[in-house]
């Protein structure tokens, strides 16, 4: 009934997911960390701080202070980068 659309290999990779061998490997966050979304909230503010991980994440806008709950696929696949981090990741220098 519905034509079902192949994705293109020309989009661009997820950047919530590291690729190790062949296998991606969802990104680590952690509580503290600050993370610039891909649309910015309606205040004006892009960036948010990471208050609960888990199978929901919940964020607080760094520019109106309002705090959203995401599940953690929605989240993972919003996120453009992580702007500051509270942990160093283990091996990096």
């Amino acid at each position: 009934m519905y034509a079902r659309c192949e994705p293109s290999g020309n989009r661009e990779r997820d950047v919530s997911r590291v690729e190790v061998g062949e296998q991606a490997v969802p990104q680590k966050f952690y509580l503290g960390d600050v993370v610039q979304m891909r649309k910015a909230h309606p205040c004006g503010s892009d960036q948010w701080e990471v208050m609960r991980t888990g199978m929901d994440f919940r964020i607080r806008c760094l520019g109106c202070g309002r705090v959203v709950m995401l599940p953690r696929r929605r989240f993972e696949r919003q996120v453009k980068a992580i702007v500051k981090r509270v942990i160093e990741d283990e091996g990096a220098s």
